[in-house]
């Protein structure tokens, strides 16, 4: 029998993009590992990726030379229905083996007593049939060429006569079986053994002589690092070497070393200098040319300014400083397009601009970016009134915090939105906190940004984000699948962040209904803020989801929070954190419990449940024991809950575990006595007023014996 052996498949293509390396290495290795399963071709459970510019690979280990035989097993009528009195097939079998393809000899061996399925209901007919075992090379062109096939392209092209198409030309395609080539065509290539090196380092062609030795061969004769893990480490480990001999620390964002891995075959990192006459430029401007426009990593001295030094990373050796060269010299000229902006920009003052904004389409149903800054400016006074903030500060931002967006540094520099209006606001001598508010406004840009540090920069944030909802939603264009192209989902976990990191309380439903009512008048439309504020606080609900799971709590415990609707979500979110705390406490599984079976209990009872509790009718100790606890613990629960102290309510309503123990294995709910039975079921009902409508609902909430089986 022929072991196991490494599968070896590789799609060499001109220069890949960044994005498509790393959304479809993962995506070929499971489309592969699918039609192996469907194949049923046995294989190892760790699968390595390798994507460069010039290519797509993978090895699967140990998949099996020949799939499994497959018996499958078809049941049919009844022995009493498929035979007639003399043992002949009736038309009901007649029809089976019709559908069967049975032969003459299936037949036969029916009527002997063979091939039938007995149950203690009778007897029925049993069809099998086996797949004969298929070659694994016979079948993985097939498996392959479908798992390209299914990559999910977002641009497709073609290229010279052929009928394939990807998303930059193929070249050529290697599929090994072990140390032998497997033969087949894909993407309209012959397949074989023969890889290739780097473009200008390695060998043009690399004939492999086994599928595991693939990434040392390209790296030893292609010069060729397959493995990107392996390019980005090396590419930090040589940034590392030149911070110690700069004395200075690279600005590393995680999407900048993607960018670098993923355009390289042999990184090679290496320094160069800005000119000194750009130092005047703010810091962000330089970092922005660098890190956007041209992918170099900035370097930082250790008092934080900037240093005169950046980092490169080639494709190959800088042996004769060309790479240098050309890297200071497309620096330089765009310092100097970046220094000429600056210059023009400040021929006038940022308030001059905010007229400008007329001409400016925030969305076409929703009017100006000057009619979405007047609503933002109105939103964020109140709210700074509200929160005792100064309301002359955060108007004043709001009323300047879009005007740079017309100026020619952000038009050249979309990311130094806000940014720059705060370096302008400076320079018109606007108040401090102005400048630093109209900056902080935009934060956080994505899940996690920094937050506003200021107070007006919060509460302007904050106030951004509400009219965007309310406009999303007043228009009801609210994103429903992958895509979300004007940021709503990003705007309402910005919402969330700020609220509960920065400790804000707005009466959310009441500043909804303002910026929905703002829009509704723009529209023209008096029910289009009917319903909005209530949808966006639904959809909050939703995020806050996302949020609380991110946070370390479970889903369980963020839904029986929410269950109780809270619109005030800083409050919400302490009792999430509280209810997540009092889980692992014993009492809380006895409450748990509890509280799902005293639902039950009520659901089939009816309007018995209403009304008071008669004390002269509690007879036995448990219940009794139950009733006086339960006055007692209601009353630290509500003053609890009144201070917002939850650990400390959660705490008391621990104290009723061992009554409530007590209750149900001593009394009898459902006793004959009316009178007795209504008075227990209301003893109940207030019970589950505490555990279900009160802080969380316990209902919801999973034991620790149901989470470990899920």
């Amino acid at each position: 029998m022929t072991p196991p052996k490494t599968v070896l498949f590789e799609l060499g293509t001109e220069e890949l993009p960044a994005r498509a390396q790393a959304e479809l290495a993962p995506a070929l290795a499971a489309n592969a590992i699918a039609g192996l399963k469907a194949a049923r071709l046995a294989h190892g459970a760790t699968v390595q990726t390798y994507a460069t510019p010039r290519r797509l690979a993978l090895a699967i280990p140990e998949v099996a030379a020949q799939t499994a035989p497959d018996m499958q097993t078809r049941k049919g009528p009844s022995v009493q229905a498929a035979f007639d009195a003399d043992g002949q097939p009736t038309p009901a079998l007649l029809g089976f083996i019709r559908s069967c393809t049975a032969s003459p000899e299936q037949v036969a061996r029916w009527q002997t007593g063979k091939d039938r399925l007995r149950t203690g209901k009778g007897e029925w007919l049993e069809f099998r049939t086996t797949t004969p075992a298929r070659d694994a090379c016979g079948l993985l062109p097939d498996i392959l060429a479908r798992a390209v096939d299914g990559l999910p392209l977002h641009k497709r092209m073609r290229w010279g006569e052929h009928a394939a198409n990807f998303v930059r030309p193929v070249r050529w395609i290697v599929l090994m079986y072990g140390d032998e080539p497997v033969p087949g065509t894909i993407m309209d290539l012959p397949c074989g053994r023969t890889s290739r090196g780097h473009r200008f380092l390695g060998r043009h062609e690399i004939p492999l002589q086994d599928a595991d030795s693939y990434a040392a061969t390209l790296q030893e004769d292609g010069q060729v690092v397959a493995d990107a893990a392996i390019r980005r480490d090396r590419i930090a480990t040589q940034i590392a070497d030149l911070e110690k001999r700069l004395g200075a620390r690279a600005s590393m964002p995680e999407t900048l070393l993607d960018e670098a891995c993923a355009g390289t075959e042999w990184p090679t990192v290496l320094s160069a200098a800005m000119d000194a006459s750009h130092a005047a430029l703010p810091a962000e401007v330089i970092t922005a040319v660098l890190e956007d426009q041209q992918q170099y990593f900035s370097l930082r001295r250790p008092d934080g300014g900037l240093a005169d030094e950046f980092l490169v990373v080639a494709n190959v050796p800088d042996t004769t400083g060309v790479i240098r060269a050309g890297a200071e010299r497309v620096v330089r000229s765009r310092l100097e397009d970046a220094a000429f902006y600056l210059k023009q920009d400040r021929l006038r003052t940022l308030e001059s601009r905010v007229p400008d904004l007329e001409h400016v389409t925030f969305h076409r149903r929703l009017g100006t970016m000057l009619a979405r800054t007047q609503r933002i400016a109105e939103l964020a006074a109140g709210l700074a009134q509200e929160h005792n903030a100064d309301v002359d500060t955060v108007r004043r931002a709001a009323q300047l915090c879009k005007a740079d967006l017309g100026t020619d540094m952000v038009q050249s520099f979309p990311k130094l939105q806000g940014i720059m209006g705060a370096h302008y606001a400076d320079d018109d001598d606007e108040a401090a906190n102005v400048g630093r508010a109209i900056a902080e406004h935009y934060q956080p840009r994505h899940a996690r940004d920094t937050l506003p540090q200021t107070a007006a920069g919060q509460l302007l944030a904050l106030a951004d984000r509400l009219d965007m909802l309310a406009g999303i939603f007043c228009i009801d264009e609210v994103p429903t699948g992958s895509r979300d192209p004007l940021g709503v989902r990003r705007a309402a976990y910005g919402v969330l962040r700020l609220v509960i990191e920065c400790r804000l309380e707005p009466d959310l439903p009441a500043w909804l209904g303002r910026a929905c009512a703002n829009h509704s008048e723009a529209l023209r439309d008096a029910d289009a803020s009917a319903s909005a504020p209530d949808a966006i606080l639904n959809y909050l609900a939703e995020r806050m989801l996302a949020y609380g799971v991110e946070q370390g709590h479970a889903k369980d415990t963020v839904r029986a929070v929410l269950k109780l609707r809270h619109a005030n979500l800083l409050e919400a979110f302490e009792r999430i954190a509280a209810v997540s705390a009092f889980r692992a406490q014993p009492p809380a599984q006895v409450l748990i419990e509890t509280s799902r079976r005293i639902r039950n209990i009520l659901r089939d009872a009816g309007d018995a449940g209403q009304g008071a509790i008669d004390p002269a009718l509690l007879t036995e100790p448990a219940e009794q024991a139950l009733h006086r606890r339960l006055d007692a613990v209601s009353q630290k629960v509500d003053e609890d809950c009144r201070q917002r102290r939850y650990p400390q309510a959660l705490s008391a309503l621990c104290s009723l575990a061992e009554p409530v123990g007590n209750f149900f294995a001593q009394v009898l709910v459902m006793t004959d006595d009316e009178k007795m039975r209504h008075n227990r079921i209301r003893l109940l009902s207030r019970l589950n007023l505490l555990l279900s409508h009160r802080i969380a609902d316990f209902t919801r909430l999973q034991t620790n014996s149901a989470e470990e089986a899920s």
